[in-house]
């Protein structure tokens, strides 16, 4: 294979030129804003998990213990992880070759594993190796449903279905509000890759077509759900008590 194929996905490119998506490539910087909004979520939640579990004269071995060195890395890789989505994606709409775009899809599913990881582990309560077939069987599925039906919809709508089973876990676990945000990051997520696989039909209407409507939805899925995450983990904030009449 070779990795340097020019790719011409979008009606906005017209021609191999480094500049020649431009509005593709300056939506991009909507990852950063959205990395910017989860810097402040994720030191709110290592500081105060990290706080609330040190070991104490009344309980000199918490339970859980503090965080790891390894998972405060984790958590930190939400804010590194959107840079890395903008970057990416900006590279594939400049140089669109197929390195690119590898790299493009590589950094949004790193994302959505360590995501996934995080939320399952530290909210649900999950054992790693319980997350792990979780991820298994989503790596599944996506092949699977390019196996059915190739496609750009196949590629991302197993993620779309996690994060709106996400929602299902926070509301069987009393965390409503966290539910709600995660429902309304999955319907967004459903608009933004709807405008992505129909971009090529809006050619002749706007020559920019609408793949640019992606970028910027997705960069506030993806605040969203990092903003659901502090909620979940913010004792102070997360639980709604049920309504039983």
């Amino acid at each position: 294979m070779d990795w340097s194929t020019e790719i011409d996905y979008y009606c906005e490119r017209s021609g191999p030129g480094l500049w020649d998506e431009p509005l593709n490539a300056s939506t991009n910087i909507t990852f950063l804003i959205a990395a910017a909004v989860a810097v402040p979520v994720v030191r709110k939640i290592t500081t105060d998990l990290s706080a609330s579990r040190l070991p104490t004269l009344e309980d000199p071995d918490p339970d859980p213990p503090p965080l790891t060195v390894l998972q405060i890395i984790e958590f930190w890789y939400l804010p590194v992880g959107l840079v890395a989505i903008g970057a990416c994606s900006f590279l594939f709409h400049t140089f669109a070759n197929r390195l690119t775009m590898r790299l493009d899809i590589i950094s949004v599913l790193l994302f959505v594993f360590v995501y996934l990881s995080l939320f399952l582990r530290h909210v649900a309560g999950w054992s790693r190796s319980a997350v792990r077939a979780w991820i298994i069987m989503l790596i599944f599925a996506t092949a699977a449903a390019q196996g059915l039906y190739p496609s750009r919809i196949s590629n991302f709508a197993p993620m779309a279905v996690s994060v709106a089973l996400l929602g299902w876990i926070a509301w069987l676990l009393d965390h409503r509000a966290v539910a709600r945000r995660l429902w309304i990051a999955t319907a967004l997520f459903i608009l933004s890759l709807t405008a992505s696989v129909n971009d090529n039909a809006f050619c002749d209407i706007w020559p920019f077509g609408i793949h640019f409507i992606w970028h910027i939805l997705n960069s506030v899925v993806l605040a969203l759900v990092v903003i659901a995450l502090g909620q979940a983990l913010d004792p102070l904030e997360s639980h709604q008590p049920i309504d039983d009449n």
